[in-house]
């Protein structure tokens, strides 16, 4: 009973994509894709708290203004779902895979 009681506890949860999640993700993708794309402006304070966890978006959020008063750039400079300020992403595929439950979009960058 030991046994299988510390088998239990070392075997990995199963993991289920959660369908919402997933197409929200692709959404995201989806405003990248293609050679004149325009991504996701993040330039207002509302599309950062849709897209990020509320103390996240608050930081990024009091960052950006903390910039723009001292007439910098913020610490996020550039985008932050394709980590770049240029892109032409030719396609992208979004999966969840149950050993790397955080990496869920790979692009093919052209």
């Amino acid at each position: 009973m030991m046994l299988g009681a510390a088998s239990a506890a070392l075997a990995r949860p199963a993991f289920a994509a959660d369908p919402g999640a997933t197409a929200f993700v692709q959404a995201i993708y989806a405003a990248y894709n293609g050679k004149d794309a325009k991504g996701i402006p993040l330039d207002k304070d509302t599309a950062i708290r849709r897209y990020f966890e509320p103390s996240l978006a608050a930081l990024m959020i009091k960052d950006a203004k903390d910039a723009a008063r001292k007439g910098d750039v913020p610490s996020l400079d550039g985008d932050p779902f394709i980590d770049a300020q240029d892109w032409d992403i030719a396609g992208f595929d979004v999966a969840v895979n149950p050993n790397r439950p955080n990496l869920i979009c790979s692009a093919t960058h052209q």
